[in-house]
């Protein structure tokens, strides 16, 4: 009877209902999946990062004059994820260096990493690989704040535009996945438009020299990124009122 029950619903066009928990476990397998791809150093694609980040967590983009109230007045730790040289030359006052990426180690070489030098360096873009203790020092600073904010030389974006229907890609937005996916900080915030927009907002500075935007030169790192997406993360948000 019961055969002959399902067999009826199937030729009403009723599909088994086998089928929905199939589909509910698909979900739940690629959840785990993005996941489990962030508990290391390697990050899944940045289209999966950013459902993520909008659909599950809905990580709130923040703007310079904001993130400086909150980093003096409520507990948040302003957090440069760029490369250690670059942020002692410039950066926002009162921020944290926790870069995403460093130079390469050549005191372990490998074949792996003169192939990433020559590519990198024939592209003009400075060869990195990822910090190992990125998410020790993450949830170090996580631990001592209210929440983190995410920062990085342009910001990215996870505004969908119909040339970017995931947004740009940026060392910020790869921080704060980190930081959610691997559960090194619950609280966290990404700043619209990076150190250039705080530079654009007339904040004060911090460091060796006096802060530049690389406009053009310094393009988002990845771990073995392809160059088509290097090249894409390398423009900037500007606006008409932006100071030259």
């Amino acid at each position: 009877m019961l055969l002959q029950r399902a067999s009826k619903g199937q030729a009403m066009g009723v599909l088994p209902q086998r089928h929905s928990y199939s589909k509910l476990a698909h979900c739940r397998v690629n959840r785990v999946a993005v996941r489990a791809a962030a508990t290391g150093d390697k990050l899944p694609k940045w289209d999966e990062c950013f459902k993520f980040l909008v659909n599950e967590k809905r990580l709130r983009t923040i703007q310079p004059d904001e993130a400086k109230t909150l980093k003096d007045n409520e507990g948040f730790a302003l957090v440069d994820v760029r490369p250690p040289d670059v942020f002692e030359e410039a950066h926002a006052a009162g921020s944290i260096n926790v870069p995403m990426y460093q130079p390469i180690d050549w005191s372990k070489p490998s074949i792996g990493k003169v192939l990433k030098f020559i590519a990198y360096s024939s592209n003009g873009v400075a060869p990195v690989e990822p910090n190992p203790q990125f998410a020790e020092q993450m949830k170090q600073v996580a631990s001592g704040n209210k929440g983190i904010i995410t920062i990085c030389e342009a910001g990215g974006t996870l505004k969908p535009s119909t040339n970017f229907p995931f947004g740009k890609a940026s060392r910020s937005l790869q921080a704060a996945y980190r930081a959610l996916a691997q559960g090194l900080c619950d609280n966290v915030l990404h700043l619209d438009r990076g150190v250039y927009g705080w530079y654009q907002a007339d904040l004060d500075f911090e460091g060796t020299g006096e802060y530049v935007p690389q406009i053009g030169r310094t393009p988002m790192a990845a771990p073995e990124p392809t160059l088509g997406v290097i090249r894409e993360s390398q423009n900037y948000e500007q606006r008409e009122s932006d100071k030259k």
